[in-house]
């Protein structure tokens, strides 16, 4: 179904994917040399068509707390040339689909939280608009599949706050405060 994601391991090597969707039989030889980790998006085409993402998926957390987003966007061929819009409180990100499956470079959104998400055509017309959720130091796929929106994550969020340090500072100060006290009274 539209919108539904297998995550599958799969040999290294040219793999031959063959089954039926939405009632239509399809077999697609695929290369995986090389490939960690790579999205295959399946259009409605006929024959169904089995679109190779061209950049790998991002597994590992970010460097920095700020989340990481990878977009893969699957227009109508009537809304190529499209504007992926996604906007936070602090921060934009805007892609140019220029074909009707199409994915891109996994990157880096100045802000966490609640994010907005259009896809607007050529001709102005709005095919999506949606909110998702970004995390603290998350990576995500969001997935554009005609009118709908789906994110997921693929590094989950971080979920240690850093206040959690405190703590451990201050039990660490009053005991550096409390072996000093005692190594003072013992030089003199």
């Amino acid at each position: 179904e539209s919108g539904d994601t297998v995550s599958k391991n799969l040999p290294e090597g040219i793999i031959i994917l063959s089954g039926t969707v939405a009632n239509q039989d399809f077999e697609q030889e695929i290369d995986l040399t090389g490939i960690d980790t790579k999205s295959l998006v399946f259009g409605g085409g006929s024959p169904l068509d089995i679109y190779v993402a061209d950049f790998e998926d991002r597994l590992e957390k970010a460097n920095a707390s700020y989340p990481i987003i990878r977009v893969l966007a699957n227009v109508p061929s009537d809304c190529v040339d499209a504007t992926v819009s996604i906007n936070g409180d602090d921060d934009s990100l805007s892609f140019t689909v220029l074909q009707s499956t199409q994915d891109f470079k996994p990157q880096q959104i100045d802000s966490f939280g609640v994010h907005q998400i259009t896809v607007t055509c050529k001709d102005d017309r709005t095919l999506v608009d949606d909110e998702a959720e970004f995390e603290v130091g998350a990576s995500y796929n969001v997935y554009i599949d005609g009118s709908s929106v789906s994110v997921y994550a693929l590094a989950e969020p971080n979920t240690v706050h850093i206040f959690w340090l405190l703590p451990q500072y201050v039990l660490m100060t009053v005991g550096e405060i409390l072996f000093s006290i005692t190594s003072l009274e013992f030089a003199y």
